[in-house]
C-alpha cells in the first residue's frame, strides 16, 4: 500500500507488515500501529511503526446502523486467496467502523499461507482507577502511554515501542513523586 504527504511518499510491501496492534486512547479514538520488518526508511531515519488513529465511532453513524463499505477487490480475489482461512472476513461490502474494516483487509493482504498476521488488542488490564488501558509511563525523556496487550507491551507516543513478553527478563517499577 501506499502512503503519500507533503513531505513523505512511502510503499510499504504487505509482506513487510509484521504484527497489527489496535488499542484505544483517553480521547475517544483508536489507535492502530502496524509493526514493519524490515522498517521504512527515509534518510538515516528508520520508521520501525505506521501509528494512525481513527474515530471511536463513525460521526456519520447516526441511527445507530454500523457503516458499509464499498472496496474493489482485485477479479481474481477469490483465486489468490483461496488458501486463507479467515478471507471471507473480507468482501466486497463490508459493515463496521471505518478502523475495523482498514484492519481486516491489511491482515488479510499481509498474512502468508498458514501464518496469519497477527493482531494484538487491549485485554482486560486497566490502570488503578478502572478508567484507562494504560498506565502513564515514560521511556528516557519521553512521556507516552504504556499498553499491556495479549502478548505484547505498547509504548505510544514518541518513540513508539513494542517489546514482547518473550523478550522480557525482568521489570523494574519506579514511582515518581509530583512536586
Amino acid at each position: 500500500f501506499k502512503m503519500v504527504g507533503p513531505s513523505f511518499d512511502f510503499t510499504v510491501k504487505y509482506k513487510a507488515v509484521k504484527d497489527i496492534l489496535v488499542v484505544p486512547n483517553q480521547n475517544h479514538h483508536n489507535f492502530v500501529v502496524i509493526e514493519l520488518d524490515p522498517p521504512l526508511r527515509k534518510g538515516n531515519t528508520m520508521y520501525h511503526h505506521i501509528v494512525s488513529h481513527f474515530p471511536e465511532y463513525d460521526e456519520r453513524d447516526i441511527d445507530g446502523e454500523r457503516e458499509t463499505w464499498q472496496l474493489n477487490l482485485p477479479e481474481d480475489f477469490d483465486d489468490r486467496f483461496d488458501e486463507f482461512k479467515f478471507k471471507d472476513t473480507v468482501k466486497e461490502k463490508m459493515r463496521g467502523t471505518l478502523e475495523e474494516v482498514f484492519v481486516q483487509v491489511v491482515r488479510l493482504f499481509s498474512s502468508q499461507p498458514g501464518h496469519p498476521t497477527r493482531v494484538h488488542r487491549n485485554g482486560k488490564f486497566r490502570e488503578h482507577l478502572g478508567e484507562y488501558p494504560f498506565v502513564k509511563a515514560s521511556v528516557g525523556p519521553n512521556n507516552g502511554s504504556l499498553y499491556i496487550l495479549d502478548r505484547v507491551f505498547l509504548f505510544l507516543e514518541k518513540p513508539s515501542i513494542v517489546i514482547r513478553f518473550e523478550d522480557v527478563e525482568t521489570i523494574t517499577f519506579d514511582r515518581q513523586q509530583k512536586k
